[in-house]
């Protein structure tokens, strides 16, 4: 489990987290949805080890996060960015490959277990067929799926990741969601920030932020309701049962 207990985070002046509690369980799904401007990107960070906030503690396996070593957090958690490049420009499969690192001891060279590792994940995420084009040759789509792949390859218990619907098309869209249910399926936590509200209706839990405070979380059944999605970005919205789906319709 992953715990925030009253997290609090300031960021150049600005309080954009506060008081943030929530629990998150392997094996389900966890989408945090929110408007711009709702600390959703900076509670992500935050569980990722990657900014510490001012007040209150994160915690995983019962160890506060920031007491477990650099080595053990990147053996544990998988943080998929909104962005970010390379330093340098690599080929698809060398930057899959990266995943691999927290796994080998200092200058070992890759094993046939990462080999396997990175194929697989490049199978999984479609990226195999171009494994060996340069990273400035893809289209944002194709390096969304090769860092997606570059976390997979790295089998962490927990898959953290930052609006990764963004630069694909509906196909890839419903592919990245299926790799986030089978990774469930297998005991992997997911802890996704989604801006589609009919595919955060597909996760198993649903966190809302607003203002950097949680205002609702818990199943989506529970959660996701109009008056939690009218608090939360100020605008009416209808939610329409279909195909034993949910659909989220803003009104005009």
């Amino acid at each position: 489990m992953i715990a925030a207990r009253n997290i609090s985070l300031t960021l150049a002046g600005h309080d954009v987290l506060r008081n943030v509690t929530a629990e998150f369980r392997r094996g389900r799904i966890t989408a945090v949805i929110g408007a711009n401007g709702a600390g959703k990107t900076s509670l992500i960070r935050a569980l990722a080890g990657l900014i510490q906030p001012q007040s209150g503690q994160i915690e995983m396996v019962g160890a506060a996060l920031n007491e477990l070593s650099h080595a053990d957090r990147a053996r544990m958690i998988g943080y998929l960015p909104q962005d970010g490049e390379p330093a340098w420009n690599v080929s698809a499969m060398e930057l899959v490959s990266l995943g691999r690192l927290p796994h080998r001891n200092r200058f070992a060279l890759p094993s046939g277990r990462d080999a396997i590792a990175v194929e697989t994940a490049m199978i999984v995420t479609d990226t195999l067929h171009f494994a060996a084009r340069t990273i400035d040759t893809l289209s944002g789509g194709e390096r969304a799926r090769v860092k997606m792949a570059r976390v997979l390859a790295g089998d962490p218990q927990w898959i953290l990741a930052d609006e990764p619907l963004a630069n694909l098309d509906p196909p890839h869209q419903r592919d990245m969601l299926a790799l986030f249910r089978g990774a469930a399926a297998n005991g992997k936590g997911v802890i996704t920030v989604l801006h589609q509200l009919d595919a955060a209706s597909l996760a198993d839990d649903l966190l809302v932020l607003r203002n950097g405070e949680a205002i609702a979380h818990g199943p989506v059944r529970q959660v996701l309701t109009r008056e939690n999605l009218k608090t939360a970005f100020g605008m009416e919205f209808d939610i329409v049962e279909h195909a034993g789906r949910q659909a989220i319709i803003g009104r005009a």
